[in-house]
């Protein structure tokens, strides 16, 4: 007897009525389309009402929301619109339609609307998932083994479930009721980029199928695929154009790229984003690599200027053979480091990174002048007594030194130049001071009894004296007769 397949399905309708506002009007019940007044034309926008029908067999998530009576949301002209659906327990979703077209979910349960530019109505209907699975249909006014005699009736239910590996849901749960010794089909639906698998088991052919024995669940797990993709490196050669090296990298539907950017000297790479792998899609990373400019300068260091280099890594350079110049110097090659040692660069290099060199100057003999200065009476004034040709090195520091001799003058070491130096242009001058010599007098009055006033005060015996340098005017520092006191009866003040 064969079994007759129960039909109870619930139709559950979800009515998304989409009203075009903002259309203006004239009183006369005439579109207005008066143009008295500029008015910037509103973006068209729709109301989708959503409706479940008697909130059993089912859901929709829209906008973060769950609709089990009504709801209403505004979109504007040109939204995209997306819902999932989701089947209560011992339901699946029968059908979809969008102004009376059937359409399939983009992803599982979940169902696009893109573009809206007028009014849609959404129909969505939930069935009952049946408690016998019978290929074959019963007679009309036949029953069920089930329904005519329960009590010999042997009934298993079969559940798949549809699953990716994370345990996400890959597609909708299969749930039906057999007797037992009946042979079960389940069509089982190809992802792309995944292999089912039962038990670790790939699945190959489009149905599972088998005997069903005893109330049985099963799992089919969707496997995600190796896949490969490209990662294009660009590398710029001295020209200013791009090598290419392509490099096939491979990963799993589904995951997230991998691409690392080569470390190469004299490069910098520019930046670049991963991508999501996605079945049947070429995937494509490109990843530029650009040459990084170095610089050579060359320290002349008071010479001559020379230009820099300006090259990219690995390019070769040439150390400049025309040198630069130095008044009262001789060019003493380049080297790369400020103290100039070592030994001097030369000839072709390659470059690796920033460099500088610096010029070394041999100096030449330059001549400066030693003018020599005798002391005036007047403290700190000079009369010029003759001038010396001397030669050294350029560069050198020389100082004055008393090698002079003048009658009634010394060396004065103290305002002599010191430490001066030496100009190539010989427009060096270095002066040599002589001051004036000082002398001491000293007055003995050679008289117990007298004493010598000067300037407000008493001297006896040799105490008083005094210095004064050559050609001093001495008039008011000199005792005369008048400065001896007092005059003695016997004796009386002559002469010094």
């Amino acid at each position: 007897m064969s079994m007759k397949k129960l039909k109870r399905s619930l139709a559950l309708l979800l009515a998304f009525t989409l009203v075009a506002s903002n259309v203006a009007f004239a009183t006369d019940g005439s579109t207005d389309t008066s143009t008295d007044t500029v008015v910037e034309t509103p973006v068209a926008s729709y109301e989708v009402n959503v409706s479940v029908n008697q909130g059993t067999g089912g859901s929709v998530s829209i906008s973060d929301q769950t609709v089990t009576d009504n709801f209403t949301k505004t979109v504007n002209s040109g939204d995209n619109l997306e819902f999932t659906l989701n089947a209560d327990a011992g339901y699946e979703v029968d059908t979809v339609e969008v102004n009376d077209s059937s359409i399939e979910p983009a992803t599982g349960t979940t169902y696009n609307v893109d573009n809206i530019t007028e009014a849609k109505s959404i129909v969505v209907s939930f069935k009952e998932i049946p408690k016998v699975e019978d290929p074959a249909i019963q007679a009309e006014g036949e029953s069920s083994l089930a329904e005519t005699n329960p009590e010999e009736s042997n009934i298993c239910t079969l559940q798949v479930y549809f699953q990716f590996e994370d345990g996400t849901q890959a597609a909708t749960m299969y749930n039906a009721q057999y007797e037992a010794g009946q042979t079960y089909e389940v069509p089982v639906k190809p992802l792309a980029g995944y292999q089912a698998t039962v038990g670790g088991i790939e699945v190959t052919d489009a149905n599972l199928t088998g005997i069903v024995n005893a109330d049985t669940t099963m799992e089919v797990v969707y496997v995600a695929q190796d896949t490969t993709y490209t990662v294009n490196h660009y590398v710029q050669n001295a020209g200013g154009t791009y090598d290419l090296t392509a490099e096939t990298l491979t990963a799993k539907v589904g995951t997230v790229t991998t691409a690392v950017a080569k470390l190469l000297d004299g490069y910098t790479s520019t930046a670049f984003s991963q991508k999501t792998i996605v079945a049947d899609e070429t995937i494509t990373i490109d990843i530029y690599y650009n040459l990084v400019k170095y610089y050579i300068n060359f320290n002349a260091n008071g010479g001559s200027y020379v230009s820099r280099i300006v090259a990219n890594y690995g390019e070769s350079y040439v150390i400049p053979t025309t040198n630069p110049t130095k008044t009262g110097y001789t060019f003493g090659g380049w080297y790369d480091n400020s103290g100039c040692t070592g030994t001097a660069v030369t000839g072709s290099k390659t470059v690796t990174a920033n460099a500088t060199y610096y010029a070394k100057w041999n100096p030449v003999t330059a001549g400066y002048t030693v003018v020599y200065w005798v002391e005036k009476v007047t403290p700190g004034q000079y009369d010029y007594k003759e001038t010396v040709a001397k030669t050294a090195l350029v560069g050198s520091m020389v100082s004055g030194e008393g090698d002079k001799s003048y009658t009634y003058f010394s060396y004065d070491s103290v305002a002599t130049d010191k430490n001066v130096v030496v100009n190539a242009d010989g427009s060096t001058v270095v002066n040599v001071y002589y001051s004036r010599n000082t002398y001491t007098f000293t007055f003995n009055i050679n008289n117990s009894a007298a004493s010598i006033i000067i300037n407000g005060n008493t001297y006896t015996g040799s105490n008083y004296s005094f210095d004064a340098k050559l050609g001093q005017d001495i008039s008011t520092l000199w005792p005369t007769s008048g400065n001896v006191s007092p005059q003695a009866q016997v004796k009386r003040f002559y002469s010094w």
